[in-house]
């Protein structure tokens, strides 16, 4: 999975279940490197800089690159999280105040 570069500071927290990794955009995430060994079937993006305005309409503001475990069908969603940006402190990211992303495989079964 790779996160795109140039929207606000280009750093980012994916948290996958439990767990919470930093990533830059633009860097390779193998999820299977990082102890999921059949891939994951959802993930989350935080710390999305909410001066980049993006538009949680345009399912284009936001490209995230994915690739897959093996060939099979995929009908997944990517649902923004949005909060209002009057409330609380922009530089709150450790907390997850800032924009979020949800991806999720609309096809698993759970595993």
């Amino acid at each position: 999975m790779r996160l795109p570069i140039g929207i606000g500071d280009s750093r980012y927290k994916l948290r996958v279940k439990a767990e919470e990794f930093d990533l830059a955009g633009g860097e390779l995430f193998d999820f299977r490197l990082h102890g999921f060994s059949n891939g994951v079937s959802a993930f989350r993006v935080g710390c999305i800089k909410v001066e980049a305005m993006l538009d949680p309409a345009n399912m284009q503001a936001f490209p995230t690159e994915l690739t897959f475990v093996s060939a099979g069908r995929f009908t997944g969603t990517q649902q923004p999280l949005t909060r209002d940006s009057s409330l609380g402190n922009p530089d709150a990211c450790a907390s997850g105040q800032n924009g979020q992303v949800e991806i999720d495989n609309a096809d698993d079964n759970g595993d």
